[in-house]
């Protein structure tokens, strides 16, 4: 999950490589920190040393992972988001990446009563 910084002008000339150059022109755009221009390599940007967290995207996996820190799939629907969220909770596993506090509401049942 290491962040990567392009250098400037990548997209402009096919032979630059994408590999991280300190821009140095005057009227450099990245240089001088703009908007959407990209993002220079900064100490507050440092990534934390250790374990590698792990991706999950189901509950079955989560069981093998007990006590470690996971990153949760983004294409795990909103239900079993919150199935797992909950599993995470009391086995005391660490998400980076916590889905916010959603309550699912069941599907309403028609009444028969109502009907007669």
């Amino acid at each position: 999950m290491r962040q990567t910084f392009a250098r400037s002008n990548l997209g402009k000339y096919k032979k630059l490589k994408s590999v991280w150059r300190r821009p140095k022109g005057i009227h450099n755009k990245l240089r001088h920190n703009k908007k959407g221009k990209g993002e220079r390599p900064n100490i507050g940007l440092k990534q934390p040393k250790g374990e590698v967290p792990a991706l999950v995207a189901s509950i079955s996996r989560l069981e093998e992972l007990k006590g470690k820190t996971i990153i949760l799939s983004g294409t795990v629907g909103k239900k079993k988001l919150a199935e797992m969220a909950e599993f995470c909770e009391k086995n005391k596993i660490k998400i980076l990446n916590p889905p916010a506090k959603t309550k699912i509401k069941p599907k309403a049942k028609p009444k028969e009563a109502e009907k007669k």
